[in-house]
């Protein structure tokens, strides 16, 4: 036992020299911080590698990693365009670069437009919890934007932080007490969220009066949609 253990290791051994060695990048492993960290030591001591740029790419957004992952897109791509494009990153390239050159331009600029568009693409992109820290920076900003309120709320809500979706549609609230959809939202929340939910209530008729003075404040396709489900949830 003692003698293949020993063979093991000299292999292992032999396995990482050779790799380091020649450049190559494929780690099979179901430890994928220790392959990040392995790699990137290989990149740093030969930073042309493309196959380690591809490989830490995907990694990085296999763990969800986005930011990280789309940098190693984009560096991969500026080395070498084709071979990158012909990669098994071929699929979110272009998508990879616009989101670094978005994410760029608003860590450059820090500016409420840049941050917010940077929140959309991501938004819209699945990833609510980047959407929310981008969201975030922009409303800390200017909390008088109620749209970007708005899409912070829905970003918390769909990561499950009730919690803070509750206090930004409060803020929104407190800059503009009609604003129909912050009064619905929080409505909706509050009375199926585990926190005290007598006043959902209060937002919920606010919202039905402001639909009521003013069916113009929603499309006319969605106004049956809101109107009846507001209703339903008062009882009415």
């Amino acid at each position: 036992m003692r003698f293949i253990f020993s063979v093991i290791v000299v292999f292992m051994s032999c396995n990482v020299y050779a790799q380091e060695f020649f450049g190559i990048c494929k780690i099979d492993t179901l430890d994928t911080n220790g392959a990040i960290t392995y790699i990137e030591k290989i990149l740093e001591k030969n930073p042309e590698n493309l196959e380690c740029m591809i490989t830490l790419a995907s990694l990085y957004l296999k763990k969800g990693k986005l930011e990280a992952g789309f940098e190693y897109v984009s560096r991969a791509y500026k080395f070498n365009a084709l071979a990158t494009q012909k990669s098994s990153l071929a699929p979110i390239v272009r998508f990879a670069l616009n989101m670094e050159e978005l994410r760029k331009k608003a860590y450059k600029n820090n500016t409420v437009e840049d941050w917010n568009k940077l929140g959309d693409a991501y938004f819209e992109f699945g990833a609510y919890d980047m959407a929310a820290d981008f969201f975030q920076t922009s409303f800390s900003k200017d909390a008088t934007q109620e749209q970007i309120g708005l899409k912070l709320a829905q970003s918390y809500k769909k990561i499950a932080k009730t919690h803070e979706a509750i206090i930004v549609l409060k803020q929104v609230l407190q800059y503009n007490p009609n604003n129909f959809y912050a009064n619905y939202f929080i409505g909706k929340i509050l009375k199926y969220s585990s926190f005290d939910a007598t006043d959902f209530q209060i937002y919920l008729k606010k919202a039905e009066e402001l639909l009521e003075k003013d069916k113009k404040l929603i499309s006319n396709p969605e106004y049956p949609k809101f109107i009846n489900d507001i209703l339903y949830e008062l009882g009415s």
